[in-house]
């Protein structure tokens, strides 16, 4: 969370490749405007290398300090 909204997938996947090989990244957008939402996901090989990356949780990217939590899945209703 908190990722600029100017910062591209190759950019979030060269921040967190150095913990391993990452398997997909994705920032979505607004349906509306077509503006990133100001979040991503990065997807790991491997679950460990994910739990290492957890590190960066508050670390500076783009200029911003931004927030690396493990995905929840979403409600329904």
């Amino acid at each position: 969370g908190n990722i600029d909204y100017a910062a591209s997938e190759s950019e979030l996947a060269s921040h967190f490749a150095k913990f391993g090989q990452i398997d997909m990244v994705n920032i979505p957008t607004d349906r509306y405007t077509g503006r990133a939402r100001g979040f991503g996901f990065v997807t790991f090989k491997k679950s460990a290398d994910a739990l290492k990356a957890m590190v960066l949780d508050g670390s500076e990217f783009k200029g911003r300090q931004i927030q690396v939590n493990f995905a929840r899945e979403r409600a329904t209703s």
